[in-house]
């Protein structure tokens, strides 16, 4: 098997934070470290999407779905982080994280009556819709990754800033779900994100270094940003600039500029990135 190479723990920030005086926390100019300024300079970047951590893994010739817990203290059984460059620990601010992984079952249900909602048996049937469709590797097949992360998305989580018209849909972190902004040197600064973060409703850009580590620019950590102001409103239709391609238990859906609309129809490629499951945009 051939594993990714993010195994869904927390991301690195490129920029050190700071609370002003005004008490607001948020980045400075000043790099976290050489290796985040590197990202920075010669990294590859996609846009961030709002959306849950989660992870299908390989298991006995199928896909299981996992969703990640942060210093999980309930009763059930939770699964390590697999091996990746990203560390299950994680320091910020004055907080510990501690990141696992909990198992969903294939028929989870919640609520009653109108507020019922399957998040597993919707899950499940978007990850076969997937594999079906070419766009995730077939768990029988020798050449099947361990793992792929996703995030978990729809009207049952987040905000749903994008206005997805469903209740459960996956985005994987891969190739071509994730627009891929740019291949070679990012032509950004301190002051450009910020002049981006004030003037664009994102959530921020995700940054893969060379060596396989996941950095991150969160916009709402800039003064003044568009997307803490719009994150309070209810969701609309592209609600945001990312619009990622979602995978749903029908098929997969884009939000159609000419129809102003979520919509069905053959998926998008950004930038030529093509159909190659083992490759992760961010």
């Amino acid at each position: 098997m051939t594993n990714m190479t993010f195994n869904g723990g927390k991301l690195y920030h490129i920029f050190e934070a700071e609370r002003g005086d005004d008490g607001f926390y948020g980045d400075t100019s000043t790099f976290t470290s050489d290796t985040a300024k590197e990202a920075l300079e010669t990294g590859k970047v996609c846009l961030k999407v709002d959306g849950e951590i989660t992870m299908i893994k390989c298991e006995n010739g199928k896909w299981n779905f996992y969703r990640r817990q942060d210093n999980y203290k309930g009763n059930e059984p939770t699964v390590p982080l697999p091996d990746g460059l990203q560390s299950a620990h994680y320091s910020q601010g004055g907080k510990s994280h501690n990141y696992s992984y909990l198992y969903v079952s294939p028929d989870w249900t919640t609520g009653k009556g109108k507020r019922r909602s399957f998040p597993g048996p919707d899950t499940y049937a978007a990850i076969q819709k997937g594999v079906e469709l070419g766009l995730i590797p077939d768990p029988t097949s020798d050449n099947c990754p361990e793992f792929i992360t996703c995030e978990w998305m729809g009207r049952k989580h987040q905000k749903n800033m994008d206005g997805i018209p469903v209740d459960h849909a996956l985005v994987p972190h891969m190739d071509p779900f994730i627009p891929r902004l740019f291949r070679g040197p990012i032509p950004m600064t301190f002051n450009r994100f910020s002049e981006c973060a004030k003037s664009q409703i994102l959530e921020g850009y995700i940054i893969k270094h060379q060596n396989g580590t996941m950095f991150k620019l969160r916009t709402d950590m800039i003064k003044g940003n568009l997307w803490a102001s719009t994150k309070h409103k209810p969701a609309e239709p592209r609600v945001t600039q990312s619009s990622p391609s979602i995978l749903t238990k029908e098929g997969v859906m884009q939000y159609r500029e000419d129809l102003l609309k979520w919509g069905r129809g053959p998926i998008r490629e950004w930038g030529g990135a093509g159909r190659n499951p083992t490759s992760q945009t961010s």
